[in-house]
């Protein structure tokens, strides 16, 4: 069976910025399934892109996300407003379930659309595996791409 690069690599998700509020706790964060999104830009002779981006749609499947990460999803989507929303890739944790490092990440401001959940499972004895998925689908504002050198990357859609 092939090595899935997905396998191998940790997504969580954040209510928020995190370079507005460095202190995210892991209890704060939903784990990622999937997420998919494209992002089309004109670049300039150096390869940097310039201008905005085009109306850009951010499909995320995620797995028993709390109900905290819920309401604050619901009460977005009933404002129309955009928010931020930072994914960190391996991200680890110190004693105080703070972030204390992540290999990457990329924060984006967006209109939640859609959400959609779904719950299946069996239920054997008294085991009971079912699983709720929430699919979220977002429309993109900007996007901002964090790397483990601090540099950033800001595509905004005005």
């Amino acid at each position: 069976m092939a090595d899935l690069f997905s396998n191998r690599i940790n997504v969580a998700l954040f209510h928020g910025n995190i370079q507005d509020n460095s202190m995210f706790s892991r209890n704060d964060a939903v784990v990622v399934g999937h997420y998919q999104y494209s992002c089309r830009k004109t670049r300039n002779n150096s390869g940097m892109p310039y201008g905005f981006i085009h109306a850009s749609y951010l499909d995320v499947t995620v797995r028993n996300i709390s109900e905290i990460f819920e309401k604050e999803l619901l009460s977005t989507m009933t404002t129309n407003e955009a928010d931020d929303y930072t994914f960190l890739f391996n991200a680890d944790y110190d004693n105080n379930l703070r972030i204390k490092r992540y290999d990457d990440g990329f924060i984006v401001r967006a209109f939640p659309i859609d959400i959609v959940e779904s719950f299946s499972g069996s239920k054997e004895g008294n085991e009971d595996d079912g699983q709720r998925i929430i699919k979220i689908k977002m429309l993109i504002t900007s996007i901002i791409y964090l790397g483990e050198s601090s540099l950033s990357l800001n595509i905004t859609n005005a």
